[in-house]
């Protein structure tokens, strides 16, 4: 009978420390029970605010991206002014192809260094990436930036168009210079050929002129023989004096014009032609320019793609790494 007392004992004991040892469990688990649920509430608050984030930055987006689009409108409608003008313009020259080559070996160099300088930048900017992703901003600068890339190399390509369109302008003037200097080499050639039947002519005529005064002579030599012909002599003064007031006319008028036997409607239409030659070379000295100022906005725009362009290879990278922070 003591013994089934003892056990019973030793029983209520065993049951009272698993039942003190449960309790605990219950404690200790609704202690975890709160702490889920405060970290539950967290998460949902983080998860609204990073969703009011994102939804900021769609419509800052937005914005940047209406105000390239009014940009670009308006860098159109400048090309197409640009593009204008240049089809207005009627002057080329020889030089350019030339010049064009001359200014290959800067604009080379010109590459090199910027070469150079965006490696340089790529560094500073790559360390850069590394700050704005710390400080949480590097994703909306890098879709501001894509955007940007995006606007200048449209605007790019419409100026590359354009100095092709230039290229092909030019070389049209040089044929039409060429051209107009033919025209030129044409008509002097001619105005020599006239010179020298002139100057046969003249010739001619006062071969005329020796002979009838040898014919004058032989006339007065007779006319102490027979006085009859006194008069034809007299006819024959007159007409040899009157040939020679011709020559003498002709003579003075191929001298008084600024190439000799030049006719003056020849002599005219030779200075309109070195005239518009003149202004044909003046108009291609401003094209000239206008193709300068259009490279160098090219190079310009080549160097600020080339600075940007590190970001297209980190925005994949940084855009993996918030996807995989989002998981965590």
């Amino acid at each position: 009978m003591s013994d089934n007392f003892a056990v019973t004992k030793i029983n209520e004991k065993q049951v009272s420390l698993q039942t003190e040892q449960l309790t605990k469990q219950m404690e200790l688990f609704n202690e975890i029970t709160l702490e889920l649920e405060t970290t539950k509430k967290k998460l949902v608050e983080v998860e609204k605010k990073h969703s009011a984030l994102i939804d900021a930055s769609k419509t800052q987006l937005q914005d940047i991206y209406h105000d390239f689009s009014v940009k670009e409108d308006t860098l159109n409608m400048q090309i197409r002014n640009l593009e204008s003008r240049l089809k207005k313009s009627e002057a080329s020259n020889l030089e350019l192809s030339a010049n064009l080559n001359e200014s290959t070996v800067p604009l080379l160099q010109q590459i090199t260094n910027l070469e150079m300088k965006n490696r340089e930048l790529s560094h500073d900017l790559f360390n850069l990436s590394k700050e704005l992703l710390d400080s949480g901003k590097v994703k909306e600068e890098l879709k501001v930036l894509q955007v940007q890339i995006k606007s200048l190399q449209d605007e790019l390509e419409l100026k590359e168009n354009s100095v092709s369109e230039l290229a092909l302008q030019i070389s049209s003037y040089e044929k039409h210079v060429l051209e107009k200097e033919e025209k030129i080499n044409e008509l002097v050639n001619t105005i020599a050929k006239i010179q020298d039947e002139k100057e046969g002519l003249i010739k001619e005529k006062e071969k005329i002129l020796e002979q009838h005064k040898l014919a004058l002579e032989s006339q007065q030599s007779q006319s102490s023989i027979n006085s009859d012909k006194d008069e034809e002599v007299k006819t024959e003064k007159k007409n040899r004096e009157q040939l020679r007031i011709e020559i003498q006319q002709e003579r003075e008028s191929s001298a008084s014009v600024h190439s000799p036997t030049t006719p003056r409607n020849t002599l005219l239409l030779v200075g309109q032609l070195q005239t518009q030659l003149k202004q044909t070379k003046s108009r291609y000295q401003l094209l000239e320019v206008q193709f300068q100022q259009l490279q160098q906005e090219l190079d310009q725009h080549k160097s600020i793609i080339n600075e940007t362009d590190i970001y297209k290879t980190r925005l994949s990278d940084i855009e993996k790494e918030n996807e995989d922070l989002k998981k965590k």
